[in-house]
């Protein structure tokens, strides 16, 4: 990212912290090379149609707003995090309410892959309805599973399905996922 600076996106976007939005900023004939066209004349055309509008709409399919700035495809939430703090995050932006639209400053966290792992919702291939808990067909029990720190953890196998999700969700508790996770 070190050609895409924070303060070059700030001379290009501005990012409202309460909202979370992005906007396209006035350019100037300095932003453009000759071409067919002048630099002014590509200036007062791009200027026309972009600048004061919300940027980054481009919504992909798991829920993140995306967007370009010289070419190159960027995520809303990094971009939010670098313009408001003056530095790309180090690791992943966790949506904290598990919206990945919402680009609000105070839903954004830099967070290692684990910190962001306790934090998202149920897969979708989980049949059980819980996070964590599955039917073993031969056993004939619940299994009730957690993962730290890369290692999967046996956490019992019940014959009913509470006792199972019971057992998950003390994990959870002790171990730092939030309350959301699995949800």
């Amino acid at each position: 990212m070190t050609d895409l600076t924070p303060d070059i996106l700030r001379k290009f976007l501005r990012y409202e912290p309460d909202t979370g939005k992005l906007f396209w900023r006035e350019r100037t004939p300095e932003d453009f090379t000759d071409g067919k066209q002048s630099k002014e004349s590509k200036c007062a055309s791009w200027n026309s149609q972009h600048s004061g509008k919300e940027a980054f709409l481009n919504m992909k399919k798991d829920g993140h707003l995306n967007g370009n700035v010289r070419r190159r495809s960027l995520q809303a939430h990094r971009v939010a995090w670098a313009i408001y703090y003056g530095r790309w995050p180090k690791h992943h932006i966790d949506h904290i309410n598990g919206d990945p639209a919402d680009n609000r400053i105070k839903n954004l966290r830099d967070v290692s892959s684990t910190q962001n792992m306790r934090n998202c919702r149920r897969f979708s291939h989980n049949s059980s309805g819980y996070n964590g808990v599955r039917w073993h067909k031969r056993g004939k029990k619940w299994i009730a599973e957690g993962c730290l720190n890369g290692r999967k953890k046996h956490l019992g196998s019940f014959d009913d399905i509470e006792d199972a999700v019971a057992a998950r969700a003390d994990f959870n508790k002790n171990n730092g996922f939030t309350k959301r996770h699995g949800t």
